[in-house]
C-alpha cells in the first residue's frame, strides 16, 4: 500500500481492518482513518480525531452538537465480499481525500472554539435588566 502515511492492515476476530494514523501538528490530537466491515456487512471508512492524554487516547462524542471530537463517515463502497483486498482498496480510496479531511478537521475545531467563545461570553454577560457595575 503506497501512501505518504503509514497504514497498518490487521485481521482480528476474522475481520480485516486498515488504519492510518496522522498526528495533527501543534495539537495533542491524532486523526485515524479506519476501514473495516460494519455491523451490516458493508465496508466503511471512517475518520475520527482522538485527543492524546498521557499514555491514553480519548474521543468525545458530540451527538451532532458540534461540541465533540471530529468524526465523519468517509465512504461506503459497494462490496459483495469483505476481504483483505477489498478493505485495502477501499482504504486507499479513502486516503485520496486525506487533504480535504485535514481541512475539515481544522474547520471543526475552529468552529468549536468560536462556539465555546460565544457560550463563555454569553455566560459572563449581565442578565437583561440587571444593574451595571460601571458608574454612570
Amino acid at each position: 500500500m503506497s501512501s505518504k502515511y503509514e497504514t497498518t492492515v490487521t485481521k482480528r476476530d476474522g475481520q480485516w481492518r486498515a488504519c492510518t494514523t496522522i498526528a495533527l501538528e501543534g495539537t495533542q490530537r491524532e486523526l485515524d482513518i479506519t476501514t473495516s466491515k460494519d455491523s451490516r456487512g458493508n465496508i466503511t471508512a471512517r475518520a475520527t480525531v482522538h485527543r492524546i492524554e498521557g499514555a491514553y487516547r480519548s474521543h468525545t462524542f458530540g451527538f451532532g452538537s458540534g461540541r465533540g471530537d471530529f468524526s465523519r463517515l468517509v465512504l461506503t463502497p459497494p462490496c459483495r465480499r469483505v476481504t483483505e483486498r477489498t478493505v485495502v482498496e477501499a482504504h486507499q480510496k479513502a486516503l485520496e481525500s486525506v487533504e480535504a479531511l485535514l481541512a475539515a478537521v481544522e474547520d471543526h475545531y475552529v468552529q468549536q472554539a468560536l462556539l465555546n467563545g460565544l457560550l463563555a461570553a454569553h455566560a459572563n454577560a449581565p442578565a437583561p435588566g440587571a444593574a451595571s457595575a460601571l458608574p454612570a
